[in-house]
């Protein structure tokens, strides 16, 4: 599966259509920051997966219902890589969501005496 994403030109990351998906991070989305390819993701524009998306600029959340922005986007993406843009254009904020990084963070989050708010 890593081969596979680490050949492809963009990803699908497709955030489940349930009740409180708007807080549903999945370890896809992690790979897939990981892997430095663009992120075309289904699912909630508000949510957080969508904020960290924009965040890394790692590519972009669309709605289900969304089509046509998709597809504006997605061929604005394209046209870019005819003129020689690269397609993904994710930034070191990247990092923050690596699994080392997320683990420390949740660790020191758990000790008994930290306060939390």
């Amino acid at each position: 599966a890593i081969s596979y994403m680490l050949r492809s030109d963009a990803l699908l990351l497709i955030i489940p259509d349930s009740e409180g998906a708007e807080g549903i991070l999945t370890g896809k989305l992690f790979e897939y920051l990981g892997a430095r390819r663009l992120i075309i993701g289904l699912g909630p524009v508000e949510g957080d997966a969508a904020a960290i998306l924009r965040r890394c600029e790692a590519g972009r959340m669309f709605e289900r219902s969304s089509e046509t922005g998709l597809f504006t986007w997605l061929d604005d993406k394209i046209s870019g890589l005819k003129a020689g843009q690269a397609l993904y254009s994710g930034n070191d904020a990247i990092f923050a969501y690596r699994r080392s990084v997320l683990t420390r963070e949740m660790a020191l989050w758990c000790r008994p005496e930290t306060k939390h708010s």
